[in-house]
């Protein structure tokens, strides 16, 4: 396995971890702490901001589908992902 392979595999762990973390109720914050870490050894800084606004615009779906008894959109997940990208692609340049 490539060194770029093993990477994105931890990076990839660390992310699913630190998702999962925040899934729990209620919030573990030792957890969310020593996950947030593993995404930052995975990734640095910058993965973390990005994972964190992410986790952030899942939590805030799932409290308006839940507060207005509406079903979420079937194409949610992918437009938020592509509006976050554009987001990201402006900071960078």
């Amino acid at each position: 396995m490539t060194e770029d392979n093993e990477s994105e595999k931890k990076k990839s762990k660390a992310l699913y971890a630190y998702g999962e973390a925040f899934s729990e109720r209620p919030f573990n914050n030792d957890i969310i702490n020593s996950t947030r870490e593993d995404v930052r050894a995975a990734g640095g800084n910058e993965l973390v901001l990005e994972a964190s606004y992410i986790i952030g615009a899942y939590c805030l779906m799932t409290k308006v589908v839940d507060a207005t008894g509406r079903k979420s959109v079937g194409n949610m997940e992918e437009f938020t992902s592509n509006i976050l990208k554009k987001i990201q692609e402006k900071a960078i340049a």
